[in-house]
């Protein structure tokens, strides 16, 4: 019997920051803010048996097994905010995936 196995883990983490300004007629008109944070985990692991019986030169029997199992998760957290002047209108909006 020839036993193997290979396990997997894995993480990272980022945050974007992303500001972009609007002008019209060259005056600023809007201001865009989107903060993205996320974190990605995955992992898998898998197990691998073979087996081979001889019983005659001619007559073998051989038995191979594979499993593997694997998850993943991306939580994701978005903060999109936009605003058109002091004054005026501001509008927020919060979104969350997992």
């Amino acid at each position: 019997m020839n036993p193997a196995t290979s396990p997997l883990r894995n993480c990272w983490i980022m945050k974007a920051d992303n500001h972009t300004s609007v002008y019209g007629d060259k005056k600023l008109d809007t201001t865009i803010e989107i903060v993205n944070k996320e974190l990605q985990t995955a992992g898998s692991y898998g197990i691998n048996l073979n087996m081979q019986h001889t019983f005659k030169p001619d007559e073998k029997l051989s038995v191979n097994f594979d499993y593997l199992d694997y998850n993943h998760k991306n939580l994701n957290d978005y903060n999109n905010a936009y605003f058109v002047d002091k004054a005026h209108s501001y509008n927020a909006t919060h979104l969350q995936q997992s």
